[in-house]
């Protein structure tokens, strides 16, 4: 199961223990791709260098695989504005 839900909640918990501004989270069309369910989640916030940092490494730690698709990072009044594709993987049960 893709467990959408679980992971946008997780996504916000994690944002917000690193000072993560979360903007905007909003999950795309599930495709299955050999036998297994790839739902993409675009993301967009703003933060520090080392709060981007630290976020990304919890993403990394999940116990779910996640594989970053596409990023684009810019410098906006001190902070990073970021925007983030994620694809969240699920086996076909």
């Amino acid at each position: 199961q893709l467990e959408q839900g679980a992971f946008l909640t997780e996504v916000q918990q994690q944002a917000l223990r690193h000072q993560v501004q979360l903007q905007g989270v909003i999950p795309g069309k599930a495709e299955e791709q050999d036998g297994v369910k790839v739902l993409p989640i675009q993301l967009k916030f703003h933060c520090s260098y080392f709060a981007l940092l630290s976020f990304l490494r919890e993403l990394q730690a999940s116990e779910r695989y996640i594989l970053v698709k596409q990023t684009a990072v810019q410098m906006k009044d001190g902070l990073l504005d970021c925007e983030m594709v994620l694809n969240i993987f699920a086996m076909e049960t």
